[in-house]
């Protein structure tokens, strides 16, 4: 490990190690979470894929300064 760690510095890359932990969470929400998340996918048709930007494009009409024509 420490011959990648000099060589990463050697061709101009750092890192630093973490300064925090994250906390574990609770089991019994991340299960009901997933099943959320399965149920909303077998919900979801093809007709409610999210749109592209092209198709919610919305054209702005040309409005001269006021005062001006």
């Amino acid at each position: 490990m420490a011959g990648v760690n000099s060589m990463l510095h050697h061709l101009g890359f750092s890192h630093t190690r973490p300064t925090y932990t994250l906390a574990k969470e609770d089991e019994q929400k991340q299960q009901a979470l997933a099943q959320e998340i399965e149920m909303i996918k077998k919900l979801i048709t093809d007709d409610m894929l999210p749109l592209s930007a092209e198709s919610i494009f919305v054209p702005i009409k040309h409005c001269e300064p006021h005062g001006q024509k």
